[in-house]
């Protein structure tokens, strides 16, 4: 036989196991309804509360970047110092407490790639430190590690530090980023990679001086500075490009004592900090130099192989070096009718080299 359910209170009477309905007092009658509406209720608003904490939760250093830094505020406040190609980053809190970053680099092709890295409570805290006292910062009124700044996650709550991280050092703070290398991490939102040296080709351009004075009685008024124009490519021996091998060919603009001067050269250069700007290179190699001069009433070649040391200096750490060749065998002697000439073909050069 079926049976029409009118109402709710007539449902929970025969779900309770009574065999017919039965007259109640509505005082009774509504508390089971209530009950279960509450209940319910409680589910409704407990259960996306108990789903979003086992996700991360975003945190935000402070209001004057938002939850996402993109590349104007990460030069404004000089955030991930040692990060290329950067775009954009957010920082987040695990649900296990750790802390990690999330960024968006440019990839060689043009397209974005998202990897992330688990820091310290000390590198989140530094950074909005960098952000939250910019003004006293860049005053010198204010040293980093100095302070427990506040830091909320994205819904307005207060993020209370780890009380066991806090310690202030104002005199040892920490450089978050500096040799910040990107880790591969299991994926959550799209792809993870890893970002590693690759070859690059380079171009140098500077001012070179040699020694071509001697030519003068033969070739008339001669200059000894010139202009050195060189392509080359350098060769990562490691991930990180501390140790590089660089080669390349190139050739004198002007002067070089009218004549035509081409080189060759070669080197393997140490950088003691690939990922930092104004740190040391230090380097050796060799180069080959070819000079001629040729007229009507004189033809002049000759070539050099000269070991060369090489100096340097890390301007921009993704694009941009100062490098200064220092030849150890620099001139070479010839004799004609009675008269020896000595010039420099290898020559002193500085030149500010520039990576694609």
């Amino acid at each position: 036989m079926t049976t029409q359910f009118e109402d709710l209170r007539t449902f929970l009477l025969f779900s309770s196991g009574s065999k017919s309905p039965r007259t109640v007092k509505p005082r009774n009658a509504m508390r089971y309804p209530f009950l279960s509406s509450l209940l319910l209720i409680c589910c409704i608003i407990a259960l996306p509360v108990e789903v979003a904490a086992q996700g991360p939760r975003l945190l935000i250093i402070s209001s004057k970047v938002g939850a996402e830094i993109d590349l104007n505020e990460r030069t404004t406040y000089d955030l991930f110092e040692g990060v290329n190609d950067f775009q954009s980053a957010w920082f987040y809190q695990m649900p296990d407490s750790s802390f990690w970053v999330g960024m968006k680099l440019q990839a060689p092709e043009g397209s974005l790639r998202d990897t992330a890295c688990k820091i310290t409570y000390a590198t989140l805290r530094q950074c909005a430190e960098k952000v939250q006292f910019r003004s006293e910062l860049l005053r010198g009124s204010y040293l980093l590690g100095s302070t427990n700044p506040e830091i909320f996650y994205a819904d307005g709550t207060l993020l209370h530090p780890p009380p066991s991280l806090f310690v202030k050092t104002p005199h040892v703070p920490i450089q978050p980023f500096d040799d910040f290398y990107l880790p591969l991490v299991a994926p959550e939102k799209g792809v993870s990679r890893p970002k590693f040296a690759t070859i690059r080709l380079e171009l140098s351009i500077g001012f070179a001086l040699g020694s071509f004075h001697d030519l003068e009685l033969l070739t008339g008024q001669v200059s000894d500075a010139f202009i050195p124009i060189s392509f080359g490519m350098e060769v990562p021996l490691f991930w990180d490009r501390t140790l590089s091998v660089v080669g390349g060919w190139g050739f004198a603009l002007g002067g070089a004592g009218t004549g035509s001067l081409t080189g060759f050269n070669t080197a393997l250069l140490y950088r003691m900090d690939p990922h930092s700007s104004l740190t040391p290179i230090i380097g050796f190699g060799a180069s080959e130099n070819w000079y001629s001069v040729s007229s009507s009433d004189i033809i002049i070649s000759a070539s050099l192989v000269s070991p060369v040391l090489q100096l340097g200096l890390v301007l921009d750490s993704s694009m941009l070096d100062l490098m200064l060749s220092i030849p150890l065998r620099t001139s070479m002697s010839t004799s004609f009718e009675s008269k020896t000439y000595t010039i420099d073909i290898a020559a002193k050069r500085l030149t500010l080299v520039i990576a694609f």
